[in-house]
């Protein structure tokens, strides 16, 4: 059974290299959704749920990261979050609302896939 994953950030070079990244920790990982919209990727998760979806907090989209956070996690769906962010404040904020994991974009590859894997195995997790 392939891994199901959504990647929900702005910039269309970072999606690229989170999907090459997951692909070398699961190779069989299956892309629901690639893309920018929380309303595109909790219509995907509602049809057929994933098992990871990995969130940039500031999408540009005018939404709270939280608010983003929280309608991901009300969904159901385990939020790993990889952001540049550095607001301390936001980052608790949107873990308090519910997501798995927190990895600075300027992080170790080995901390994304560790966290990537625990946030499918629905573990906790921050670097």
């Amino acid at each position: 059974m392939s891994t199901r994953v959504m990647v929900i950030d702005d910039h269309p070079l970072l999606r690229e290299a989170i999907r090459s990244r997951v692909l070398q920790v699961a190779p069989d990982a299956e892309f629901a959704y690639v893309g920018s919209s929380i309303a595109e990727a909790l219509a995907v998760h509602a049809t057929e749920p994933v098992d990871c979806t990995i969130l940039d907090l500031d999408l540009g989209d005018g939404r709270s990261p939280v608010v983003n956070t929280s309608d991901l996690v009300s969904a159901e769906c385990r939020v790993l979050i990889v952001s540049a962010l550095a607001d301390a404040a936001t980052v608790r904020a949107a873990l308090r609302a519910g997501a798995l994991g927190f990895v600075s974009k300027q992080a170790d590859i080995d901390e994304f896939e560790e966290s990537f894997r625990l946030t499918v195995e629905g573990i906790p997790s921050t670097s």
